[in-house]
C-alpha cells in the first residue's frame, strides 16, 4: 500500500465515489497532527477505523493478506524515450496514467506504487473481499484489457503477474503515511517482472497464478477482453537464476 495521501488523490481524480476519496484531507488530518508521535499513531488509527473493520485488520493489526499483484511497465521505456526533455516525459506519463489506471480501478485493483512508467497494483483485501482465485481472475482480466488497450499505441506495455500472501507494514518511526508491502510474493513480483515479455502477461509456471489460469481454461472461461486471439505458452526454463525466487519456469499469455 503506498502513501495514503497519493492514494487519495488517485481517488478523488479516477474514483470519486469511493470511501477512500470522501474521508476527508488525509494530508491535512496527519499533517497537523505530527509533531506529536502520540497524536500521530492516534491519527493512523482513527483513519483505519474510518475506513472500516477490514482495513484496521490488514493496515493495523498486521494480518496476512491473500492478493494478486501486477507490474505493469511500458516496453523499452528509458530507450525509446531517453531524448524527451523533462517537461515531454512528464506529459507523456500523465497520458499513460490517464489510460491505465481507470483500468486498474474498473477491475477493483488498487495502486501500490507508481514509478515512472512501472506501476504496482494489489487486488485482493482490504481493499476487495475475494478469495485469492477470484483476485487473480479480476487481476488477469485488468492485465488482458491493458495489453488490447495498449498495443500499437505508444504506450504498448508487459505486464508480471503474481500471488500470494502479503502485510501492509508501515515505518512507525516516520510521519509519512505509507504502508509498505512485504512478503516473498513482492520479491518475486519483483524478479518476473525483469524477465516478463512485450505484449504479455508472465507469471511463473506451477504457481497459484498458473493454477487458476488452467482452470479456467479447463472449464472455457478465460477472461478474454474483446475476443481477442491470444495463446498461453507452454512452460518454459528461466535461464538465468532469480535471486530469492524458488520457481525455475514461467509461461506467458500473448496477445497475437
Amino acid at each position: 500500500m503506498p502513501n495514503l495521501a497519493h492514494v487519495q488523490a488517485l481517488h478523488k481524480r479516477y474514483k470519486p465515489q469511493s470511501e477512500i476519496a470522501k474521508l476527508g484531507d488525509v494530508s491535512s488530518f496527519l499533517l497537523k497532527e505530527s509533531l506529536n508521535p502520540d497524536r500521530l499513531e492516534k491519527a493512523f488509527l482513527t483513519i483505519s477505523n474510518r475506513l472500516g473493520p477490514e482495513f484496521e485488520t490488514y493496515f493495523d493489526m498486521g494480518s496476512d493478506a491473500d492478493v494478486a499483484l501486477l507490474f505493469i511497465d511500458i516496453c523499452s521505456f528509458s530507450t525509446r524515450y531517453a531524448q524527451l526533455s523533462s517537461e515531454d516525459l512528464s506529459t507523456f506519463l500523465d497520458a499513460y496514467y490517464e489510460r491505465l489506471i481507470p483500468i486498474i480501478y474498473e477491475h477493483g485493483g488498487e495502486i501500490d506504487r507508481i514509478m515512472g512508467d512501472g506501476i504496482i497494483a494489489i487486488f485482493g483485501p482490504p481493499f476487495l473481499k475475494p478469495t485469492t482465485s477470484n483476485a487473480i481472475i479480476k487481476a488477469l482480466a485488468c492485465s488482458l484489457k491493458t495489453i488490447v488497450l495498449t498495443t500499437n499505441t505508444k504506450f504498448f506495455s508487459k505486464i508480471a503477474l503474481h500471488a500470494g500472501k502479503i502485510r501492509y507494514y508501515r515505518n512507525k518511526s516516520t510521519q509519512y503515511p505509507e504502508y509498505t508491502i512485504i512478503g516473498k510474493p513482492v520479491t518475486e513480483l519483483y524478479r518476473l517482472e525483469s524477465i516478463s515479455c512485450d505484449n504479455s502477461i508472465t507469471y511463473y509456471s506451477g504457481s497459484l497464478v498458473d493454477q487458476s489460469i488452467e482452470h479456467l481454461i479447463e472449464i472455457g472461461k478465460l477472461p478474454v477482453y474483446n475476443h481477442r486471439n491470444w495463446i498461453c505458452t507452454g512452460s518454459q526454463p528461466i535461464i538465468s537464476s532469480l535471486k530469492g525466487v524458488d520457481f525455475n519456469h514461467i509461461k506467458h499469455i500473448q496477445h497475437l
